[in-house]
């Protein structure tokens, strides 16, 4: 969708002033962007034409500036609970916060109910809110209301982190953890997670080998990929040992088949 920007879109309050550019390999596109109050910027096509980024980030200040000034009427001001409302309503609406990425940037948003904080007081003391909790999304890529939301303990909220996210290939359904296990994948836990915070398919992310898993190995007869190995029984050690005899010029049977020798530690006269 967005392919069909062009100079002089409006987007809330901001408008296309350039070409896409790809700041980094693998990352969505960015268009040039002027916003109502002067400032020039970037933003992701996704953003402008979803909604998710709306300003420069003037439209949320002005927001916290109104929000600010009916703080008396509710008298939290300085409670836990109004931090934790405040902070929810900058991830998800100001893209000047480093966690923006991780939440409106990929558009997270906030009920309407929850613009001002007594409707979230209300509801958050009517559904178990105590100091020692945080707030939680039932499903990860939802956005932030009253059926989604509940507090749970930090332990409870881990649980449910961006790295359980649940990824698509091969027309099944199951979460990172769980397609790190699988067969099917070809790549580490954090190499899954990098490709899927940079925007890559599901399927690509989970079976595409990266450039030191696409080495072929040879061992008993059978010729397989490194990572491959590193799954079958016979295999003696670890993928990092692997790759280094590898590099030292062991031959393959032997590489795979030696067990890792425990580090032996010389007691201190």
């Amino acid at each position: 969708m967005s392919s069909i920007l062009r100079i002089g879109d409006r987007f809330n309050r901001l408008v296309v002033t350039g070409s896409p550019v790809v700041l980094k390999k693998n990352w969505p596109a960015k268009y040039p962007v002027r916003c109502d109050c002067g400032k020039e910027g970037m933003a992701r096509g996704w953003d402008l034409v979803h909604g998710t980024q709306k300003s420069c980030g003037c439209l949320q200040r002005e927001a916290v500036s109104a929000r600010n000034k009916t703080r008396k009427t509710h008298g939290g001001t300085n409670t836990r609970l109004y931090q934790t409302w405040s902070n929810m309503w900058d991830r998800c609406s100001n893209s000047n916060t480093r966690s923006y990425e991780g939440y409106g940037g990929r558009g997270i948003t906030i009920c309407k109910e929850w613009e001002g904080f007594a409707a979230f007081k209300e509801w958050a003391e009517a559904n178990g809110y105590a100091d020692n909790l945080t707030i939680d999304r039932k499903q990860n890529d939802d956005g932030y209301n009253p059926e989604n939301c509940r507090w749970v303990t930090t332990k409870e909220n881990n649980r449910n982190k961006r790295y359980h996210r649940l990824l698509t290939a091969f027309g099944e359904t199951k979460m990172i953890a769980e397609w790190v296990e699988d067969d099917r994948c070809q790549v580490s836990l954090s190499t899954l997670q990098g490709r899927v915070r940079k925007g890559w398919h599901d399927e690509d992310a989970i079976s595409k080998p990266s450039c030191d898993q696409r080495r072929f190995l040879t061992a008993f007869g059978e010729t397989k990929s490194l990572v491959e190995w590193t799954k079958d029984e016979r295999c003696r050690t670890n993928r990092a040992a692997l790759q280094e005899r590898l590099n030292m010029g062991w031959e393959d049977e032997r590489a795979i088949s030696t067990p890792t020798r425990p580090i032996k530690h010389t007691p201190k006269r």
